[in-house]
C-alpha cells in the first residue's frame, strides 16, 4: 500500500474524504490551494478561498500549490471528474508525469512525479 501524501482536487470532494477515510489515510490528505491559479485555469476561486479561511478553525491539510510541489516529487491525486479541476491541469502543464492508478465511476486516481523546481541558485 502506498504511503504517498494524497491531494484532493475540489475543495467538498476534499472534506468529504477527510471525513470519511480510514486512520491510515486522512493525515495524508491534502488539498492544494491558489487563489490565482485557480482563477486562471477554473475561472472561479470559492474553493480555494473558502479552504484558505477555514485552516485555524478546521483540522484541514490545506498547503499552497508551490509550497506543496516543493517539497513532494512524488504524491497521488484523487480527481473528482464532475468539478473543476485546475490542479491536475497545472500539473500537466508543468510537465509532470500523471499515472492512472485507479478509477470508480468519476473518481480517479493519479501517482504523479514532478520534476524538481529549478533552483534560483547561480
Amino acid at each position: 500500500k502506498s504511503r504517498l501524501p494524497v491531494v484532493a482536487t475540489d475543495a467538498v470532494f476534499y472534506l468529504q474524504l477527510q471525513y470519511y477515510a480510514p486512520p491510515g489515510v486522512a493525515p495524508r490528505l491534502y488539498y492544494l490551494a491558489d487563489v490565482d491559479l485557480a482563477l486562471q485555469y477554473d475561472k472561479f476561486t470559492t474553493g480555494d478561498k473558502v479552504m484558505l479561511a477555514s485552516r485555524p478553525f478546521l483540522p484541514v491539510q490545506v498547503e499552497d500549490y508551490q509550497t506543496f510541489l516543493a517539497s513532494h516529487s512524488n504524491f497521488l491525486v484523487c480527481a473528482l471528474l464532475t468539478q473543476p479541476n485546475w490542479v491536475l491541469s497545472k500539473l500537466t502543464d508543468q510537465g509532470a508525469t500523471l499515472t492512472l492508478r485507479a478509477r470508480q465511476g468519476d473518481v480517479m486516481l493519479f501517482e504523479v512525479a514532478t520534476a524538481p523546481l529549478a533552483s534560483s541558485a547561480p
